[in-house]
């Protein structure tokens, strides 16, 4: 009986010791193994001022895609942009959108412009018009681009509001998918 009670107290010194010497021999930024791997993004380049050009058959510049920084992470196959610009010739029309961050998925071919999300169209005749919304999702192989989210548009002569928004820049066209309002009144944009 006795042997057995040394056996117990031997164990527990040993588990006790064991614990401690876990606890303080982890670095400060280990995850203990019982809470599972640590689920922190890793990346494998950064790049800044880049710039990514588009060409048609006859050498005309079409697309340009650039930030002013790109952190890319393999794992997502994913890259975040600091202040991202894509801009896309269409005929006479100039479609220019940017905002202040987006995330790039390059398999996808998906940009999704995030936080003070602008596009400017511009033809050649000086009409322009703008828009804006928190957040837009691009297709860059498609030229459409979608949000969920309420959006502005306006030029010097109108103002349209609304929530939800199509844009196929192929075809120069922006729906608004509901609640849309329209005023003539320009003061405020």
């Amino acid at each position: 009986m006795i042997q057995s009670r040394h056996w117990l107290i031997f164990g527990a010194i040993f588990i006790v010791a064991g614990v401690l010497y876990n606890v303080f021999s982890r670095n400060e930024t280990s995850t203990p193994t019982f809470f599972g791997p640590k689920t922190q993004k890793v990346f494998d380049y950064s790049m800044k001022n880049i710039i990514q050009r588009e060409f048609n058959a006859e050498g005309k510049l079409q697309s340009q895609l650039q930030a002013k920084q790109l952190i890319h992470y393999p794992e997502t196959d994913e890259a975040n942009l600091e202040l991202p610009q894509f801009k896309f010739n269409k005929g006479n029309t100039l479609w220019s959108l940017q905002a202040d961050r987006a995330l790039y998925n390059e398999s996808q071919q998906q940009l999704k412009l995030l936080e003070n999300v602008t596009v400017d169209s511009q033809t050649q005749s000086t009409q322009s018009t703008h828009l804006k919304t928190t957040e837009l999702t691009l297709n860059i192989l498609t030229k459409q681009a979608f949000s969920p989210y309420p959006v502005h548009i306006f030029n010097d002569k109108w103002s349209i509001e609304g929530v939800g928004l199509n844009i196929n820049l192929e075809k120069q066209s922006i729906e608004i998918l509901e609640r849309v309002y329209s005023s003539n009144d320009i003061q405020n944009h």
